[in-house]
């Protein structure tokens, strides 16, 4: 059996179900295929987090500043749409975040931070010690200062995927249920998506959007290698036992955040696993470790512990736009950031497919770009 779609988006994460809700905008005819349910990869377990700026010291990250910021605009633009239009709240909250600095050296760094998050037209400051446990008293007592940034938006991640899957299938979108085993070809042109119960969906575009699946996807599919590398994100939800956090705190590579519905998220724990994501032992031990360091104050149950499998790409650039060789087949993995990236994504890829329009960082995140990239890493 043969089914037609302009766009197949193999990915049901928040970029694909973005992208899927941007075009259906459009009136194209879209098909989300997702083997389990939407939000069931990484993007689900996210803290849920709209935060611009590049904080950790990635050499080459800091390009993706201004993008980060144009997608805290998309999204601030598209959220009271994509609620009208689903009926779901995603629970969504303004927060301020302070990142916070226990040496020096941290102090200089978020002094920096400060100053490009100005640059950039946020509202970013640096405090001192004093004006910080002001802010927050159960801060700990050696936190010098650090950059406080309030153009910061929290969401329930997984209800907000769920209320773009809504919103694209209220414009007009499909969403298919299956595995896919492989991509139909007419020549160097893909043509379609085949499943493995034997049906096909033609479609005039297909777009991988299956985060660090994508690579072993490409690789068995088609034979092409991409530096998309996966590795686990470990994250837990803590109870505090008195008032959550008065703002949330980024310290030792780790986000602390509260959410709506009381919880507190603590996360993400880097693990290079290969293709396998799951809450440990330990993971959840170096997280606690982190949250009493730099909130000795506050205290909290453990409640949940959760792991999500993220991409990594070469210099944390994303990669989206065309395959090289193979017309009507393109790509779009963010790598790590993709809750936040994922409005300018789809947009930048939208504005392509449907005009023609190329973004002016198109080139930067493009698949032959960023294999480029890789290789002279």
């Amino acid at each position: 059996m043969q089914k037609m779609t302009d766009v197949a988006i193999i990915g049901g994460g928040v970029v694909g179900c973005f992208l899927a809700y941007r075009l259906a905008l459009e009136g194209v005819t879209v098909t989300m295929v997702e083997r389990e349910h939407l939000g069931a990869g990484a993007s689900g377990a996210s803290a849920g987090n709209v935060q611009p700026g590049e904080y950790e010291p990635i050499e080459g990250a800091e390009r993706l500043n201004p993008l980060e910021v144009e997608s805290l605009a998309l999204h601030r633009r598209f959220l009271p749409m994509i609620k009208e239009d689903s009926g779901v709240d995603p629970l969504d909250h303004a927060v301020t975040y302070f990142y916070a600095a226990l040496n020096e050296a941290e102090a200089a760094h978020a002094r920096r931070f400060a100053t490009t998050l100005q640059r950039l037209g946020l509202q970013a400051a640096w405090i001192d010690g004093a004006a910080a446990r002001e802010l927050e008293p159960r801060l700990a007592h050696e936190v010098l200062g650090g950059a406080v940034h309030h153009d910061c938006v929290q969401m329930d991640a997984q209800r907000f995927v769920e209320a773009l899957g809504k919103s694209a299938q209220r414009r007009g979108a499909t969403l298919r249920h299956g595995e896919v085993v492989g991509l139909r070809r007419d020549g160097a042109r893909v043509t379609g998506v085949r499943f493995k119960d034997g049906t096909v969906l033609e479609g005039a575009t297909v777009v991988l959007a299956m985060g660090a699946w994508s690579s072993p996807a490409l690789s068995r599919w088609l034979g092409i290698a991409m530096p998309i590398e996966p590795h686990s994100l470990q994250k837990i939800h803590v109870r505090p036992a008195g008032s959550p956090p008065a703002c949330a705190v980024r310290w030792g590579g780790v986000n602390i955040v509260t959410r709506l519905d009381g919880l507190v998220h603590v996360g993400s724990k880097h693990d290079h696993t290969g293709f396998e994501a799951f809450p440990s032992a330990d993971g959840k031990q170096w997280l606690v470790e982190r949250l009493r360091t730099i909130l000795p104050g506050l205290e909290a149950t453990v409640v949940e512990a959760k792991a999500g499998l993220a991409a990594t790409l070469p210099g944390r650039i994303p990669m989206l736009g065309p395959v090289q060789g193979l017309d009507g087949l393109y790509v779009a993995v963010p790598s790590s950031n993709g809750f936040l990236l994922s409005a300018v994504l789809a947009h930048i890829l939208t504005d392509w497919l449907v005009r023609s329009r190329e973004h002016p960082f198109m080139a930067m995140i493009s698949p032959a770009r960023v294999m480029q990239s890789a290789v002279a890493r």
